[in-house]
């Protein structure tokens, strides 16, 4: 492999920015705390939902609670009129935001969003890079397996420090 490059001045390993869930190689305190995440979010996202039930099923049963409160089911059609109209005006919103969006990426593709000069110099720069390293282009043209050695640098990075040279990066 080549050298890293001199751009190149800050880098991470992938263990500071990966989380290791249960299944990983975690500790047990770290798994622990896990199973203590999951379980409290899951409490908290079934418990709504069953007591809803709850109370949709017994609510003609005279001896639910629930019963006693002829107030909790008119709230509760109030309540999801509210996060009807709610879902109803994100919907519309972020069409509208999604509309708009691609209309401003019609209209900025449209416009030149990228320098001639500067890409024609890039351009040539790789043609005459390309050609010294590997030879004339109507040899390479007609090839039909290009074979990389493992661990051999495909110019990329030589590329880029020419493109800086050259003031085209």
């Amino acid at each position: 492999m080549s050298p890293k490059p001199s751009y190149i001045t800050h880098s991470v390993e992938e263990s500071d920015v990966t989380v290791d869930w249960f299944f990983g190689s975690a500790s047990v305190a770290v798994k622990a705390r896990q199973v203590a995440l999951v379980s409290v979010s899951w409490f908290f996202a079934l418990l709504p939902i069953c007591l809803t039930t709850w109370a949709l099923v017994h609510r003609n049963d005279p001896d639910s609670p629930w019963a006693r409160y002829t107030d909790w089911f008119n709230i509760w059609q109030i309540m999801m009129t509210v996060i009807a109209a709610l879902i109803a005006f994100f919907a519309i919103a972020f069409l509208l935001m999604f509309l708009l969006n691609r209309s401003d990426m019609r209209k900025r593709n449209v416009r030149e969003t990228y320098n001639v000069e500067r890409l024609d110099r890039r351009v040539a720069i790789a043609a005459d890079w390309y050609s010294e390293r590997y030879g004339d282009k109507s040899e390479r043209i007609d090839e039909s397996r290009v074979i990389v050695l493992p661990g051999s640098n495909i110019g990329t990075y030589e590329l880029r420090e020419l493109y800086a040279k050259n003031e085209v990066g």
